[in-house]
């Protein structure tokens, strides 16, 4: 037998895409046996209630170089089924329907897992792409790097799923993001951020980060209410509010700055807490919690 798969291929001004024929063949031992050669197979995926499980074959329309590269377009770029569609269309003058787009992106690694990374093809769990079990070692280790880091970013916002709110966190460190779905529960913590990691978490002021020890609040979402403050009805809010973001932004252009003076980086920090003590005798919601 015999078919053809359209590949990726290196050109001189960049890439194009060819077609390839592959063969296979069917070969008589002396004994009479007859082997036939055949497309191998790989890892099956079997969700309830699809109407055909997935399955990894050398039998396909699209090769492993051009396959990848639809991957990267879809996970990578954040490019929509459609857009890859016009894309190759366009460029390539390749026509591929959006249900072998997808099912590329879909086979890039398989299916399974539990958490998903930012640039790579990642496993996810509840998601309506399934997930890549080839990526799971990968993301292990990416988490046990969290472990080692000295300043972790850590966020959370909600994510809808089939009608149902989860929560979508994510880890970030200057070279790593790994993302998580799952409840809103403190337990959810333990997925990324185990015993073992001893630096900075960096949050917004949810309740369940207070239990570690090393905390900083995300400056990015002080001044964020601290901007909201300046608009306070309340006259003496929107004044507390208002010393809050100069001198939140004052710090932050001290220190960037790379300036040596510790003296300069004390005076901005004596400054933001004794704005901070008068915001605690405000009768405004918001003013008290910033504070």
């Amino acid at each position: 037998m015999g078919y053809y798969v359209l590949e990726l291929e290196a050109a001189e001004s960049g890439f194009r895409i060819v077609t390839q024929l592959h063969h296979y063949y069917q070969a008589t031992c002396n004994c009479g046996h007859c082997t036939h050669a055949q497309p191998g197979t790989g890892y099956i995926s079997e969700i309830e209630g699809r109407s055909r499980d997935l399955k990894l074959t050398e039998y396909v329309l699209v090769g492993p170089m051009l396959a990848t590269l639809i991957a990267s377009l879809g996970v990578r770029y954040r490019m929509s089924r459609t857009k890859i569609q016009e894309f190759l269309t366009d460029w390539t003058n390749t026509q591929l329907s959006t249900g072998t787009i997808d099912r590329c992106i879909r086979e890039a690694g398989g299916e399974g897992g539990t958490y998903s990374t930012l640039n790579s093809i990642a496993p996810t769990r509840l998601l309506k792409i399934p997930p890549f079990p080839a990526c799971v070692p990968v993301v292990e280790e990416l988490v046990a790097q969290l472990q080692q880091a000295d300043i972790l970013l850590w966020h959370e916002t909600h994510w809808y799923e089939s009608g149902k709110l989860h929560w979508l966190w994510v880890a970030v460190t200057t070279k790593i993001a790994v993302f998580h779905i799952g409840s809103r529960r403190k337990e959810e913590l333990s997925h990324l951020v185990r015993e073992a990691f001893m630096g900075w978490l960096v949050t917004d002021g949810y309740a369940v980060y207070r239990s570690h020890s090393k905390r900083q609040r995300c400056i990015a979402h002080l001044i964020r209410k601290a901007v909201a403050i300046t608009g306070a009805i309340n006259q003496k809010a929107a004044t507390i509010g208002q010393w809050i973001l100069d001198d939140l932004r004052a710090l932050i252009a001290t220190i960037a700055q790379g300036s040596e003076d510790a003296r300069g980086i004390r005076k901005r920090m004596a400054g933001l807490r004794r704005v901070c003590y008068l915001g605690k005798k405000v009768e405004h919601t918001f003013v008290t919690s910033l504070s």
